[in-house]
C-alpha cells in the first residue's frame, strides 16, 4: 500500500529506532550523530578529498588514547601529528587493535602506534585507526595485568596467611606491599622474599623501620661474625 520505502526513509526509521531525531546535541540519542552520551556517539569522521589524498596508508603514526569504551570495543586516539584529519583524532575498532587478549582494548593516555584506514561510507570518505600496536610495534597486553588488579583488591582470609610471612600473626607494611607487588606482577616471588629479607635483615630492632641505629647494629654484627672466622 505505502509501497517500498526510499534510502531516506529507511536511515529515518533506523535513526528512530536508535533513539536519534531528538535534537542536536541534547544527549537524546543513543547511537551515532550529534547527540550527547559523554562523546560516545561519534561515528568515524568523513573527510574531504583534499585531505584524503595526504593521508598515506602505508604510514605509520603514534598518538595517545584519549577514551576507549570496552563495552562498546570502540574509542578515539589523538594523533601527535597535528592537521592531518579532522580534529586531530581518530575511531579505532577494537578488532584492529594488535592484541592476543581475551578482550582487545585500549586505556586512555596509552601511547600507540597506528595505521590509517580510508573507506567509502555513507557520507563519503571516512577514517579509522588500523594495525594499532604499542609504539615500536609491540602487541598491546593488558589483560593480565587488569586481571590481577581485579583479584588485589579483595584480600581474604587465606591471603592475610600468605602475606604474613614471619608468621608472627600480624602484617606489616613491608608485607601487605611485597605481597601486593607480586600478585600485581610487578617483582615476582623469589625478588619480593629477597627485598623482604633484606629489609628484615637491616631492621636490628624489628620495629617495623630502618633507623641509623638499625644501620650501625647491622654493621657491628657482621663485623663480629668476620672476626669469628678468622
Amino acid at each position: 500500500m505505502w509501497g517500498r520505502p526510499n534510502p531516506w526513509q529507511l536511515r529515518m526509521m533506523m535513526m528512530m529506532m536508535k533513539g536519534k531525531g531528538k535534537g542536536k546535541g541534547n544527549g537524546n540519542g543513543k547511537g551515532y550523530g550529534k547527540g550527547g552520551g559523554g562523546g560516545w556517539n561519534k561515528a568515524p569522521k568523513t573527510i574531504s578529498k583534499d585531505m584524503g589524498e595526504k593521508i598515506d596508508t602505508k604510514a605509520k603514526y603514534t598518538g595517545k588514547v584519549e577514551k576507549f569504551n570496552k563495552f562498546k570495543g570502540y574509542g578515539w586516539i589523538k594523533m601527535s601529528q597535528t592537521g592531518l584529519v579532522p580534529g586531530d583524532s581518530v575511531y579505532v575498532y577494537y578488532k584492529s587493535i594488535e592484541s592476543e587478549d581475551r578482550f582487545p582494548q585500549l586505556v586512555a593516555d596509552m601511547e600507540v602506534e597506528f595505521g590509517i584506514h580510508k573507506y567509502k561510507s555513507q557520507n563519503g570518505t571516512s577514517i579509522r585507526a588500523k594495525h594499532v600496536s604499542l609504539p615500536g610495534g609491540r602487541s598491546i597486553a593488558i589483560q593480565d595485568e587488569l586481571d590481577a588488579r581485579q583479584k588485589a583488591k579483595s584480600v581474604n582470609e587465606k591471603d592475610l596467611l600468605k602475606i604474613d610471612g614471619d608468621g608472627s600473626g600480624e602484617i606489616s607494611e613491608l608485607e601487605y606491599l611485597t605481597h601486593m607487588l607480586v600478585k600485581l606482577r610487578k617483582i615476582d616471588a623469589d625478588t619480593g622474599k629477597n627485598l623482604h629479607d633484606r629489609f628484615v635483615e637491616i631492621d636490628v630492632s624489628g620495629d617495623g623501620t630502618i633507623s641509623a641505629e638499625d644501620v650501625e647494629a647491622r654493621d657491628r654484627a657482621r663485623a663480629a661474625q668476620s672476626a669469628a672466622h678468622e
